[in-house]
């Protein structure tokens, strides 16, 4: 048989993507071709002579040495330039021992461009080896080398692949692409279809595109095996079950002599390589060695045992697995499961134990051991599976705890809680069977039915006992999850703090063991709470972290994650956003087939509809959720549902104006102490504002009720839109005027936009816009700062804070304003400013804020770090501003400022740096504008003068005096 008889055809195809690999400008100069026998190696360099000024030498036909190579190049270049060949001829008569390769590099380069193509060159010797690499590093730039061989690692070219010199064209890259496949198939009036196109082999391809063809790829394949040592070909079958080949197999295949890959890849046989001495064998030629070696059934379970037990020592039980479900072998696929799959559940990586168990048939595993994959489908959103499959071990497991257990998980996600508690109390009271593990998951079930019953104090109580046992006997991972049990109950009580507090802690043991995927929940639930408690940004982050886990685990929490950030999303004001997020929690939450969840998904959705005024689509959606409240018998003991249904049914009456039916149904709703029921409360208290009765006594309530929320966004936050007058009219009273301050006023309509000056003044003013930064240069900066800080100007007043004394229109900085302003609010006409009579003004839906807030608060905190961190020394305020208004905002400022640098200079002091102590104080006395601020900064400066004991402190205190009095 011969394969070139059989090649012109496959010539015909022109594939223009490999051309392009060494005719493009900014491809590598030099390339090499590596792949099996009849991927096209040799059809490509003669496809490329036939297209540019060529060397080809086929170095199959020498006897592989430096010399021989040299001397075919002579002899193909006379064709071309005799004179070159002339030069050539003599310097290799002349040259004795090794060929000069500087030398022959600079006489071929006479020749001018050329293309240098060593075809087959994996037979040459080592000499030759070592002299193309020199020649390939000294060609003149307008000439170019090809090497083309099955295997061509002597050649160590990674230092040119490194320096950009030289690409590799492997196996993968010359293999035909489906396209060029079929073109060759339709060149010859032929189909191939898809299971023929044998992973794009070029010459099986042209093989199977020729017409009445005797030969077949398997001919290939069978005629290369043929080339093999008796021994090699003999013991080659065992090798049919692995992947990957390389030198460490005749470990698993003793009857393999030595150097057994040398002469597999001398052959021919069509191996891809991966680097570092392995190679992936081609479907071909696997499928062929499989044939074989399953004629002899004791070597083909043999060989499978064999590579399993390898794939275990690896690491690699999935291969494992393969292996031993390829022979039914029923005891070591079920010992392999025991040993493997419980790790994954104890560390949460369901979507890992899923992909494991899958692959293993219905029937096979016993039932405690189905029961792990059972759990990891409902984990991983494949619930009715899942829940199937738990359905149906229920009727194979014995009575017993473990039965108990199973049935107290599949109350936890029906969400009857009733069901849920005596199933876990059945399984506490009877734990024969069960791990310690499963007894501190009973345990947090238990507390987790009982915090949803409303029984609080007994859910806590319980968790603590739990957690007492679990710190003192272990493991740390029951801690963990007991923990976060505990954390619920405090939730569902209203502690909030004590549940951001073993959270926290749950999240640490989790860590530590390395438990990534067991971290979600407490994850899921800490950004419940801290959005609670009013702590927006760790929310956020929370939410980030948890969604990318839940990602990666394919996890039924990812329902509950957005069911949080719609919440986010919801007290933000981003209402429509919030709607996305909650359509997303219901769908998420019907796939994870959980009802409780579904629930209390459509409440928060009806409650963004009531605020963007789609009272219809709120309605459908309270309809829905309490058509599942109906449904669920044990929900009316769920104190936490009862309240938010009743307030979201309270809240749509409300905002359409039906006060009395509001009221019936707030008042129940108000009973709760959670979010909800605060919520309630506030809004019953805006219908005794709107009666008249309003008193000291309300704001007083309200104001408690609010308080173990946290400092930041209290329950009034949720609904600062919609009872910003109620907060307002307690503010303007002095009734708990602090608690409802930062809600006194309604939040801006979607054509509003905040403007705010940071808090960091150093330096010029750094315009936000609804928390967004806003990019102004110079005039249009100083335009906007000089309405913020001095209120309304004439035009001419105007014009000298932007331009000073440049006679200039300030409509241009004026129109670049309101374009910016329409890029980062997308209103599509915002008025940023009024004019009337000449005065501009800001627009009254625009708030100017000067945020020195976050300072004070650090100064009266004696936050050091804080204020550090925003007072450089020394201390300059604004320097590139112009104008006598600037000092208007310096008024504002620098008071400030002044007591921060004092409490930067008395901390500095304090630790003995009483240089640190001098600079801050000096920077304090630049800002000094009354006699009261000069002393209250000189005395701390004499003081550290004096321990300083540098000479005259006297004289430097006369100095220092006259200094500030020259600010005054």
């Amino acid at each position: 048989m011969t394969v070139r008889s059989q090649m012109a055809g496959v010539r015909r195809l022109e594939r223009e993507r490999l051309y392009a690999a060494f005719e493009d400008p900014f491809a590598p100069p030099h390339l090499a071709l590596e792949a099996p026998s009849g991927y096209g190696k040799s059809t490509l360099l003669q496809q490329l002579a036939n297209r540019h000024p060529s060397l080809l030498i086929d170095l199959s036909e020498l006897d592989g040495t430096a010399r021989s190579i040299a001397w075919a190049l002579v002899d193909e270049v006379a064709v071309r330039a005799p004179h070159t060949a002339e030069a050539l001829t003599r310097l290799l008569e002349r040259s004795e021992g090794p060929v000069p390769a500087r030398a022959f590099a600079a006489g071929l380069a006479t020749a001018g461009p050329l293309l240098v193509m060593l075809d087959r060159a994996d037979h040459s010797g080592s000499d030759a080896q070592q002299w193309v690499g020199l020649l390939l590093e000294r060609l003149a730039d307008t000439q170019r080398l090809i090497l083309s061989g099955r295997v061509l690692d002597a050649f160590e070219l990674s230092y040119q692949v490194a320096e950009g010199r030289l690409r590799i064209l492997d196996m993968d890259t010359l293999a035909f692409t489906r396209d060029e496949a079929l073109s060759l198939a339709e060149q010859r009036d032929t189909t191939l279809k898809d299971a023929e196109h044998l992973n794009g082999w070029p010459l099986g391809i042209g093989l199977l595109t020729t017409q009445n063809s005797p030969i077949t790829p398997q001919d290939l394949v069978r005629r290369q095996l043929q080339l093999l040592p008796s021994l090699v070909r003999s013991a080659l079958p065992e090798l049919a079950v692995m992947s990957v080949w390389d030198e460490h197999c005749a470990q698993d295949v003793p009857s393999l002599p030595v150097n057994w890959l040398g002469e597999v890849q001398r052959a021919g046989l069509p191996l891809r390589s991966l680097g570092g001495g392995r190679f992936v064998p081609h479907p071909l030629l696997r499928a062929l060695l499989t044939e074989e070696l399953r004629r002899f059934p004791e070597r083909w379970a043999m060989a499978h045992r064999s590579a399993a037990r390898r794939a275990i020592d690896s690491g690699l039980v999935t291969d494992a697995l393969e292996h031993l479900l390829a022979i039914s072998d029923t005891t070591a696929i079920i010992q392999l499961t025991e040993r493997h799959i419980p790790a994954l559940m104890e560390r949460g990586l369901y979507a890992q134990a899923t992909a494991f168990l899958d692959q293993i048939p219905a029937g096979v595993l016993p039932p405690p051991l189905a029961l792990n994959y059972g759990m990891a489908l409902v984990e991983t959103r494949c619930t009715s599976r899942g829940l199937d499959l738990l359905q149906q071990l229920s009727t194979q497991l014995p009575d017993g705890a473990l039965l108990t257990l199973l049935a107290a998980y599949n109350a936890y996600i029906r969400a009857d809680f009733q069901a849920q508690l005596e199933a876990s109390t059945a399984a506490l009271e009877n734990p024969l069977g069960l791990t310690d593990m499963m007894v501190m998951q009973m345990q947090a079930t238990r507390v987790h039915a009982l915090a949803n019953l409303g029984r609080h104090e007994e859910a806590q109580r319980e968790a603590e006992e739990a957690c007492r046992h679990a710190r003192a006997q272990g493991p740390a991972e029951g801690l963990a999850y007991l923990l976060f049990g505990w954390a619920f109950a405090a939730q569902r009580a209203g502690h909030f703090r004590k549940a951001v507090e073993m959270l926290e802690e749950s999240l640490t043991i989790y860590r530590q063991l390395r438990m990534q995927a067991k971290t979600l929940g407490p994850v899921m639930l800490l950004a419940d709470v801290v959005l609670d408690i009013g702590d927006e940004a760790r929310a956020a982050q929370l939410l980030a972290e948890g969604i990318e886990i839940a990602e990666q685990e394919q996890s039924r929490w990812m329902g509950c994650l957005q069911q949080t950030r719609g919440r986010q999303l919801l007290l933000q004001g981003n209402l429509k956003e919030a709607v996305s997020a909650f359509e997303y929690a219901i769908s998420a939450a019907r796939e994870a087939q959980r009802p409780d969840r579904i629930f209390t998904a459509h409440c928060l959705l009806a409650d963004t509809h009531t605020k963007l005024g789609n009272h219809g689509q709120a309605r459908e959606a309270l309809k829905t959720a309490s058509a599942l409240s109906s449904g669920h018998q044990g929900w009316k003991d769920v104190p936490e549902y009862n309240s938010l249904l009743a307030f979201e049914h309270g809240h749509l009456a409300f905002a359409q104006g039906d006060d009395e039916d509001a009221r019936t149904w707030l008042e129940v709703a108000s009973w709760y102490t959670g979010l909800s029921g605060v919520r309630a409360h506030a809004y019953l208290t805006e219908l005794a504002r709107k009666r008249g009765e309003l008193t000291e006594n309300h704001a007083a309530t309200l104001a408690s009720r609010m308080r173990g929320f946290g400092e930041r966004h209290t329950p009034a936050a949720w609904d600062a839109d919609e009872l910003g007058a109620l907060y307002q009219s307690f503010v303007r009273r002095n009734w708990s005027a602090s608690a409802f301050a930062p809600w006194a006023k309604s939040s801006p309509n979607v054509t509003s936009s905040r403007i705010e000056i940071s808090g960091q003044l150093i330096g010029g003013p750094v315009i936000r816009i609804e928390n967004r930064p806003l990019t102004l240069e110079g005039r249009q900066s100083r335009l906007l700062t000089a309405l913020l800080v001095r209120g309304p100007q004439s035009k001419d007043e105007l014009r000298e804070a932007v331009f000073g004394d440049d006679d200039k229109d300030i409509r241009d900085p004026l129109k670049h304003i309101r374009r910016k302003l329409r890029a980062v609010t997308g209103v599509e006409e915002p008025l940023p400013f009024n004019t009337e009579s000449g005065v501009y003004s800001l627009a009254d839906e625009l708030e100017a804020v000067l945020d020195t807030q976050r300072l004070e608060r650090a100064i009266t905190l004696g936050d050091v770090a804080t204020v550090a961190t925003l007072l450089p020394v020394p201390a300059t305020v604004l320097p590139h501003m112009d104008g006598d208004w600037i000092e208007d905002l310096r008024a504002v400022v620098e008071p400030i400022m002044l007591q921060g640098y004092v409490l930067l200079g008395r901390e500095a002091q304090s630790r003995g740096d009483n240089e640190a102590a001098l600079g801050a104080f000096e920077a304090a006395l630049d800002l000094v504008v009354t006699v009261s601020d000069l002393e209250t900064v000189l005395g701390p400066i004499e003081r550290v003068l004096e321990d300083q004991q540098g000479g005259d402190v006297a004289g430097r205190l006369k100095a220092y005096r006259e200094r500030a009095l020259g600010n005054l």
